[in-house]
């Protein structure tokens, strides 16, 4: 009977994904590569990165790392779907907003912020989507889109009320809300040269100045 190949060995050994078991030591080490991994991701790129240099940049050596994720891709997925899912921790308050103007003002200041706090994986997102249905397998993917789906529902649901409550101009909600979205991440490749608050004030402007009623609609 042959031997296990060393693949099959970490196979067997990764832990795959953090679990409600883990000790504080580990929770911080699987931070600690994914912190370093977003870096090297971000500067280097997903393809060109290799578990070796993973090993390097974390001061850590390959079984440890295997240990904690069983692969690239699993270091991948999770630091997408952390991303992702802080995004949407973020975005929904705007839903109990007391007006409009109110949500769409969290959902600016919310999307900015989050992407400043985590500008490493947001440049990845934008850099791996256009390859994620061959890097990542398909229940992965679809676990990411699920939870893209539920922040662009959010900002959905923040225009249509505002339209049906009279504060918003009428318009095709799902356009306005994909536009909406692509604008919070446009400032992305500036983001070293602008502050977050000038673009929070910048969209801000900009974005209620285009689509809330004026006045005399209003009244």
């Amino acid at each position: 009977m042959a031997p296990k190949t060393q693949s099959a060995r970490r196979q067997g050994k990764g832990r795959r994904q953090g679990s409600e078991g883990d000790s504080a030591h580990q929770v911080d080490k699987r931070r600690h590569i994914l912190k370093h991994a977003a870096n090297l991701f971000a500067e280097t790129g997903y393809a060109a990165t290799t578990m070796d240099m993973l090993a390097s940049v974390t001061e850590m050596n390959k079984a440890s790392l295997y240990y904690y994720f069983d692969s690239k891709q699993q270091i991948l997925f999770a630091l997408l779907r952390a991303s992702i899912g802080r995004a949407v921790d973020a975005a929904e308050p705007a839903l109990a907003a007391d007006s409009a103007s109110d949500s769409i003002l969290h959902l600016i200041r919310a999307g900015v912020e989050n992407m400043y706090a985590q500008l490493d994986a947001s440049r990845i997102f934008m850099q791996e989507f256009p390859y994620l249905t061959n890097t990542l397998s398909k229940e992965q993917f679809d676990e990411l889109m699920a939870l893209q789906r539920r922040y662009q529902k959010i900002v959905y649901l923040v225009i249509n009320r505002g339209v049906d409550s009279g504060e918003l101009r009428p318009g095709n909600v799902r356009l306005l809300g994909s536009l909406f979205t692509i604008w919070i991440n446009a400032p992305l490749t500036m983001a070293e040269k602008v502050d977050a608050e000038q673009v929070i004030a910048t969209l801000s402007t900009l974005s209620l100045g285009g689509i809330e009623q004026s006045p005399a609609v209003k009244a």
